[in-house]
């Protein structure tokens, strides 16, 4: 179990621990795939180990932490949405349900809630009033992006541990110890995750993405001499493009104008090259990145960064995904050339 990048949570969690002063709700928030849940599964180990480490971290080797490890402690469960439903009143009522019996080991029985912003109004009733008389032995776990997401009255029985996102430097050791990828590769794979591990985890799991990724950054980098020939040629490679894939590729294009536009104006400025690179999306690009700010000007890559977004707006609310980028190609090279 390794946790990245969480040291201010851990260290909170440690000093409730060492204080023993444990309460019966918390709700770790965070960005998406910072490592929350992994969090919540530490602690939850924490509560329940039989020899804890001097740090009050679980000893990972008892009875109680090899059960726990397995997925088959039976005072430890999860509570989650299945894909693309919700949390509904049937898996709270089996919560209830328990509370009435004490727990089979340990001295807490704990249940994690992942996603708990996607209870259903019945289910986030249903919680509340097990957060208002809490059974003696029970600690439950909740785990949401953002505490706004929840109801007040759910909030305010909750003690927040907030989750950060995780280092670009942390990201690019972790996926080079841990996946092999060469030290240009993670490099780029961390400046693709922005801060989120899991994201990071999953691109180096998928060379084919990344080559994808790279083949079509190619492209956008020789936009403004493409002709319309090779625009119109490009936009009809995109047959495997889906609703997801669309919105990989325009937060690409994103990153890519971003970082045009921060390098174009830097050039303006007396700071370093090290302090540009901190801030870029893509700093291995730096080069492509200032032969690219030569070719636009402000006032375009403005107006292209307000088109990217209109776009992304537009996937969202389900457009083609082809047709929104086949259409945003040619305003963008249309936005170069004044057509």
């Amino acid at each position: 179990m390794k946790i990245i990048g969480q040291e201010k949570a851990l260290r909170r969690l440690r000093d409730i621990l060492s204080k023993g002063r444990i309460s019966h709700a918390y709700l770790f928030s965070g960005p998406e795939g910072v490592g929350k849940k992994l969090l919540a599964f530490w602690f939850a180990r924490a509560l329940l180990c039989l020899a804890p480490n001097p740090d009050h971290s679980p000893c990972l080797s008892c009875r109680s932490c090899r059960k726990a490890d397995s997925g088959n402690h039976p005072d430890i469960s999860l509570v989650a949405p299945s894909e693309g439903s919700a949390i509904k009143i049937d898996q709270m009522r089996h919560l209830k349900h328990n509370a009435n019996f004490r727990p089979f080991e340990g001295r807490h029985r704990i249940t994690v809630i992942d996603r708990a912003h996607r209870m259903t109004d019945a289910a986030a009733n249903s919680i509340l009033k097990l957060l208002e008389e809490p059974p003696a032995a029970d600690i439950f776990i909740l785990i949401c992006p953002d505490p706004s997401l929840l109801l007040p009255t759910i909030l305010s029985r909750c003690q927040v541990v907030q989750c950060t996102p995780v280092s670009r430097d942390l990201i690019e050791a972790f996926l080079f110890e841990e996946f092999g990828l060469s030290a240009e590769q993670a490099r780029v794979v961390a400046s693709l995750s922005e801060g989120n591990l899991k994201k990071g985890c999953l691109l180096a799991k998928d060379p084919e993405s990344l080559q994808m990724r790279e083949e079509f950054l190619s492209f956008v980098e020789t936009l403004p001499a493409e002709g319309l020939s090779q625009v119109l040629s490009q936009a009809q490679n995109l047959e495997r493009w889906n609703e997801k894939l669309g919105r990989e590729r325009m937060d690409l294009l994103l990153r890519w104008f971003r970082d045009i536009l921060v390098v174009k104006e830097w050039q303006q400025s007396s700071d370093s090259q090290a302090s540009l690179e901190k801030i870029l999306f893509q700093p291995e690009r730096l080069t492509q990145l200032r032969e690219a700010a030569l070719q636009w000007t402000t006032i375009q890559l403005q107006q292209i960064l307000s088109l990217l977004f209109f776009s992304v707006k537009a996937l969202e609310q389900h457009a083609n995904p082809k047709l929104v980028v086949e259409t945003m190609l040619l305003k963008m090279r249309g936005t170069r050339y004044g057509g």
